[in-house]
């Protein structure tokens, strides 16, 4: 059966209705859907096959006043026995088409040294590794 790539809108959510074990890390509820469908910044794409979710992508428009657009990947994750079957690699690819819409000039993400599948999908579509140190800060209990 082949996958479907869509970007989640107010208008397509029903697609969210069947989604595969592990795409998301926690269930995904209504009430954080409809403010971030409603965030032109925000972006959901999924990987459909036979209706059911089996992949998605987040990312996030980070505009500048000094320089053009980028297109942050947030996360990005494959239902486990869906992996390594180029479903990572379309949903990058239609990210990647969505920020050239809208301007951006470089599409970034970061991931842990150790992860070995992820860091081997980057580097097969073609992005260039950079070592930088990540802070981070906790503003609030989850």
């Amino acid at each position: 059966m082949p996958v479907e790539v869509h970007l989640i809108t107010a208008l397509n959510t029903h697609l969210l209705d069947d989604i595969a074990d592990g795409v998301f890390a926690t269930p995904v509820l209504a009430k954080f859907l409809t403010s971030y469908c409603a965030d032109p910044t925000q972006s959901l794409f999924v990987a459909l096959r036979d209706g059911q979710v089996v992949g998605q992508l987040k990312s996030a428009l980070h505009r500048h006043p000094d320089k053009p657009a980028n297109l942050f990947i947030e996360e990005l994750a494959i239902a486990p026995d869906q992996r390594r079957q180029g479903i990572a690699s379309r949903l990058v690819a239609a990210a990647s088409a969505h920020g050239d819409t809208q301007g951006c000039a470089e599409l970034w993400l970061a991931t842990e040294p150790g992860n070995t599948a992820a860091n081997a999908l980057y580097r097969q579509v073609g992005m260039n590794a950079q070592h930088v140190v990540m802070y981070s800060w906790l503003l609030a209990e989850p």
